[in-house]
């Protein structure tokens, strides 16, 4: 017989599972107060894994870098990355994302036709997938299957308001918790959970729905408008087109034959790119094959979208991705993460990439120089005088032949005294004068090297004019990225701090 969703009796879990119950009886009377507390609980849930995985200690930065929800729940996905395995599953993280915006409209929003109760139902189903995974991962209780729950009467609005209190009074206990943590979780501890988590994500294969869901929300992140129920070519009785002004991925695209693209990418009129959206348990196969076909199927249609490469190219959009949703980790790239191809050059290879690229990003790539005419500027590029004894200039065109030809990864050894920082900086001058880079990141490992290297920058000339001035340099202070800034100079220690300090950085 049905009692409810969050009927456990665990001591340990008892404020929690009390809480569900609450909230899950407001369903029917007041959804609008059910989508509030579900994200009230969706936050004590994410503080009290933070303080149970001491995920603080473990990535070594500060609660205080750390205070909102949004940037906790994004550095779930940082976790994944630096121990290089899916600890915490994509679609959970997704998941804890849906019942934070879900619930924020509905703090803030009197009224609305959004608080429906098939609304609260759904998100309801959403919070009872976290709450199932952190079940499994972090207690004994066998979790049963998800019920809808009956129309039951509730006693008045007050009761519940006093619970959320209740529970908001536990999250400043978390938070306060979390401040002060101070040792990571204990290493029998923390490999029962890694396996648990590996046993509940080979049990809970994602249906295409939650994949399409996970991808929607990645692309959102990258500032694309971005719901394949919504923004469809195909099923919508209105097909979805682009609109100027507009950054949208339109989903299920038809192509010429009647096959369909996973996604189109639009910036405003024009189709930049296109994406295939494999299963969830599918590798992505480093040739791209099916995204290529897919690019090879566009046509022209000048009344709709403009086509942005040459009539004759062999593919008809300049970009195209594969992706089967699931995050980026280095040791099994054909795994994880979305792969992409410039197809303008045919020579290019594919190649994964962490994040997806903004519309930004790749409105910036269209406007760059040709690469082989960036590759003949390079090889024209005349020698600097403050880098040009014979060994400097050998090592600097060697370096930039290896780039003309593609190599990724390049190491320039040169001994103390020869002149490195002089060797480095005429270097950098020539490919962003070539156009072969648009920024450059200048790595140190103390202070002193990096502030050598601003004085430097400051006092090297071209043609009467620094090359700090020419190119703009931003030093070891830190800060945002500026787009106009070409040179970045930064201790090991201050990247670390900047990769995870939540500053929203530029895909290249």
């Amino acid at each position: 017989m049905y009692t409810n969703n969050f009927e456990y009796n665990n001591e340990a879990i008892k404020d929690f599972a009390d809480f569900g119950k609450k909230a899950e009886k407001y369903i029917y009377q007041s959804p609008q107060d059910a989508l509030t507390a579900f994200r009230t609980l969706g936050e004590a849930l994410l503080n009290d894994i933070y303080e149970k995985d001491r995920i603080f200690v473990e990535i070594r930065v500060t609660a205080s870098e750390y205070s909102t929800q949004d940037k906790k729940i994004k550095l779930l996905s940082t976790y994944n990355r630096k121990i290089g395995e899916v600890y915490y599953p994509e679609n959970i993280i997704n998941n804890f994302k849906t019942i934070k915006n879900t619930g924020n409209i509905a703090a803030h929003n009197i009224k609305s036709k959004f608080f429906t109760v098939e609304k609260a139902l759904e998100i309801e189903k959403v919070m009872y997938k976290i709450w199932s995974w952190y079940l499994e991962i972090y207690t004994s209780e066998e979790c049963l299957p998800y019920v809808k729950p009956e129309n039951t009467a509730v006693n008045n609005d007050e009761e519940l308001k006093d619970e959320v209190d209740k529970l908001k009074k536990k999250i400043e206990e978390l938070k306060k918790r979390n401040e002060q943590q101070k040792e990571k979780v204990d290493s029998s501890k923390k490999q029962e959970r890694q396996s648990r988590s590996r046993k509940y994500q080979q049990t809970h294969d994602l249906s295409e729905e939650e994949t399409r869901e996970i991808i929607d929300q990645q692309l959102r992140d990258a500032g694309w408008e971005a719901n394949t129920k919504k923004l469809n070519n195909n099923k919508n009785k209105n097909k979805t087109l682009p609109k100027k002004g507009k950054r949208m991925a339109i989903a299920e695209w038809v192509l010429s034959n009647g096959k369909r693209a996973d996604y189109a990418l639009f910036e405003g009129l024009n189709l930049v790119g296109v994406v295939e959206a494999k299963e969830w348990g599918k590798d992505i196969p480093g040739d791209l094959t099916q995204a290529k076909e897919y690019a090879k199927l566009i046509t022209k249609d000048p009344d709709v979208y403009n086509l942005v490469v040459k009539d004759d190219a062999t593919y008809k959009v300049p970009f195209i991705y594969s992706t089967n949703g699931r995050p980026y980790i280095r040791q099994y790239k054909s795994k994880s993460g979305i792969w992409y191809l410039d197809t303008r050059n045919l020579n290019n290879h594919a190649k994964p990439l962490q994040a997806w690229h903004s519309p930004d990003d790749l409105k910036l790539k269209l406007s760059a120089k040709p690469e082989k005419e960036a590759n003949e500027d390079l090889k024209n590029e005349s020698m600097l005088s403050f880098a040009n004894r014979y060994y400097q200039v050998e090592a600097i065109r060697a370096v930039e032949n290896a780039i003309i030809d593609g190599k990724k990864r390049i190491l320039l050894q040169m001994a103390t005294g020869t002149g490195k920082t002089r060797t480095a900086i005429a270097l950098m001058y020539h490919l962003l004068k070539a156009k072969k880079a648009r920024r450059i990141l200048y790595l140190v490992d103390r202070n002193s090297l990096g502030r050598q290297t601003e004085d430097t920058l400051k006092n090297l000339k071209v043609d009467a004019t620094s090359i700090a001035d020419i190119y703009g340099v931003k030093a070891l202070s830190g800060g945002k990225v500026e787009k106009d800034t070409k040179i970045h100079i930064a201790t090991v220690q201050s990247m670390i701090s900047r990769l995870f300090s939540g500053i929203n950085y530029l895909v290249e």
